[in-house]
């Protein structure tokens, strides 16, 4: 113990002694909790809702420290891009290659199928400093049970590659066309610019504000800004005490307060301006100042000093155990994950990063070798991917035929489909006086041979206004955003339905569904529009969900590593009824009395699906949350005799 305790200063305070001109104890200390927030956050620790600000943090950090340096040499006439960047190649990639390398083995032995595909297409954009890019499209950070991507931390990275593709550059014209009087206001107003993005994004596009750098590139400009020295340092050590308590204050208000609605937008100001107020409150007075001091103490400076380790291990750990044992951690896991990406970091960090950090290899060695390193990898990642299903890791076959949708999913409920096919999605006898509408989303979809069965005894003629991720009845008028573009499809859909069923005398019949509606808000301003039309309405609710992908969980526990280390889940193709039904019963409790005021018929099929099985045995789910053409088959018969009960019936 007290040899370890010996290294841990002397590893401290070497560092320190390495760039003493330059070295900031508190600023490892602020590093410690941005990383530590970060790290608890995502073991799902009670109180701190928003420790993802850590990263935010990170960024003004950043900004702050390679922005004093950028600017340091271009006003001593020394930059050079080969130089910087060589200093960045050596300073992010071997850490990040080896986590990566050691991700992509685990990669193979750990995860099914599906997130097997996306762990290497996510290991292709993390390699090529994209993974931003690459995650604004295919994950929400907040999404609970879809972002357990091992690699959705190296977004961050992306932001910050991309940014310091720009910014020296930015610096180095800022100084050329009006000297160091300009450098301070330019970039300000880069700032400016990027958090108003930020604003306008995170109101319009979630994804694209929170993951894409024009709407996080004023965060490190922030830091950028203190790092420039033109702002009159503080002197007065009782006054950069207060500033500094009072920065730290912000950024646990944030840390303890914030939730990820509307976020970053105006919101990430708390933790950034908190960041920003800190560093600037330290210059002043050399960090000398009890905050500073305490913030510069030798444990959190340790922390700090493998924080950037810890941020990469630490991900990894827990989304690779949460994909593969399911969501829900214990303390004792808790407690082993953050002690297990402790050990990690500091391995990786002494005898990774330390090392080749500090090789001799020429400035365009370096970056040769990073080129091909990344080339290398996404070379790699294309032939390791098609290990997908061969049978040494997989030793299970699913059954294709429960895969399925319905036949008329594809070509009606995809993107635009109803308008590709209007022909095709106009079901029955009478394609021009068709009497029945099924509007929604992709639950909508799943009901669809279940709707069409009822309108086929009957004789009445179904058209479909669905379409997947798009809430069809809402009431248009309302910018959709997706994938940082405007939504034309989703948006005409919903102005064409509400449209027809307001002026088509010829439809007698509306079913409606979309996923876990509450019949809040705009939903509830939709609902009394429809029934206001004075057609039959019904409503279709959600069936029970299973916690994860049935069909994903069947294949990890036919992995070849669930012989060694077996699975907390064996039983996947069992509904988890407590689980399932109190979230459906928690949205219905606000929705169920509303259609009732409105007299929309509500059919509730939960306590028909009791099992996730028909009568002929046949599996019925397509995923965790729709049906297959089983499971739609199964419920007509119910449907029918709902309708039948409220004499909805053609005349």
């Amino acid at each position: 113990m007290l040899a370890w305790n010996e290294h841990f200063l002397h590893m401290c305070d070497m560092s320190q002694a390495r760039n003493s001109a330059f070295y900031l104890p508190h600023i490892d200390g602020l590093r410690a909790l941005a990383v530590l927030f970060i790290l608890l956050f995502h073991l799902d620790v009670p109180f701190v809702g928003g420790g993802f600000v850590g990263v935010d943090i990170f960024f003004v950090i950043s900004g702050f420290l390679i922005t004093q340096l950028i600017y340091r040499d271009i006003h001593a006439g020394t930059f050079s891009f080969e130089e910087f960047y060589a200093r960045r190649v050596k300073r992010i990639f071997p850490a990040l290659f080896t986590m990566l390398l050691v991700c992509s083995v685990v990669a193979v032995f750990f995860l099914g199928p599906r997130e097997y595909d996306d762990f290497f297409r996510a290991l292709r954009a993390a390699s090529g400093q994209i993974a931003n890019v690459f995650f604004s499209k295919e994950v929400d950070y907040f999404a609970v049970g879809h972002a357990h991507s091992p690699l959705l931390h190296t977004w961050s990275l992306g932001v910050e590659e991309q940014f310091y593709v720009i910014w020296p550059l930015l610096l180095l014209l800022a100084m050329k066309w009006g000297g160091r009087a300009w450098v301070f206001p330019v970039l300000a107003l880069v700032g400016l610019i990027s958090f108003g993005i930020s604003v306008h994004l995170t109101h319009s596009d979630e994804m694209h504000a929170f993951y894409l750098l024009h709407s996080r590139a004023w965060e490190l400009a922030l830091g950028g800004l203190i790092g420039l020295n033109v702002l009159k340092p503080i002197v007065n050590r009782r006054l950069a005490n207060t500033i500094g308590f009072a920065g730290l204050g912000l950024i646990f208000m944030a840390v303890l307060g914030l939730d990820s609605e509307g976020f970053p937008g105006v919101k990430a100001a708390l933790p950034c301006v908190g960041a920003a107020m800190f560093i600037y409150a330290a210059k002043g007075c050399d960090g000398q100042t009890l905050v500073h001091r305490l913030m510069g103490v030798k444990p959190l400076v340790f922390v700090g000093m493998i924080s950037y380790s810890l941020y990469l291990w630490h991900w990894p750990i827990i989304g690779f155990y949460k994909s593969y044992f399911g969501a829900g951690l214990e303390p004792l896991e808790q407690v082993l994950m953050a002690c297990a990406a402790l050990v990690l970091a500091y391995v990786s960090f002494r005898f990774v990063e330390q090392p080749l950090r500090h090789s001799p290899m020429s400035a365009r060695k370096t970056l040769v070798t990073g080129l091909a390193v990344i080339a290398g990898f996404i070379l790699v990642s294309n032939i390791v991917k098609r290990a997908d299903n061969e049978p040494w890791r997989v030793t299970y076959k699913l059954d294709e035929s429960i895969l399925r949708p319905n036949s008329y999913y594809r070509q009606c409920a995809a993107e635009g489909a109803a308008y590709a096919h209007k022909d095709a999605c106009t079901i029955g006898p009478n394609k021009e006086g068709y009497e029945v509408i099924l509007t929604g989303d992709s639950h909508a979809g799943h009901y669809m041979p279940t709707v069409l069965k009822w309108a086929e005894e009957n004789k009445l003629t179904v058209r479909m206004f669905l379409r997947v991720d798009c809430d069809a009845f809402l009431l248009p008028g309302k910018k959709i955003m997706r994938q940082g573009k405007v939504d034309e499809s989703c948006m005409q859909l919903q102005k064409d339905f509400h449209e027809i069923l307001k002026n088509e005398t010829h439809i007698k019949y509306v079913f409606l569904s979309l996923r876990k509606a509450t019949g809040t808000g705009e939903e509830k301003r939709a609902f009394e529009q429809i029934a206001a039309y004075g057609r039959e309405v019904v409503y279709l609710g959600s069936v029970p969900e299973f916690k994860d992908h049935p069909h994903d969980c069947q294949m990890k526990n036919n992995l070849l590593a669930s012989k060694v280390f077996p699975r907390k889940q064996q039983d996947c193709l069992t509904l988890d009824h407590a689980y399932s039904d109190s979230m459906i019963e928690a949205a219905n409790s606000t929705l169920r009395p509303l259609l009732a005021q409105l007299g929309i018929f509500h059919f509730d099929p939960v306590p028909y699906v009791r099992t996730a099985y028909d009568a002929h045995g046949n599996f019925m789910y397509l995923d965790n949350n729709h049906l297959n053409t089983y499971g739609a088959d199964y419920l007509e018969p119910y449907l029918d005799n709902f309708l039948k009960e409220k004499g909805l019936l053609a005349n």
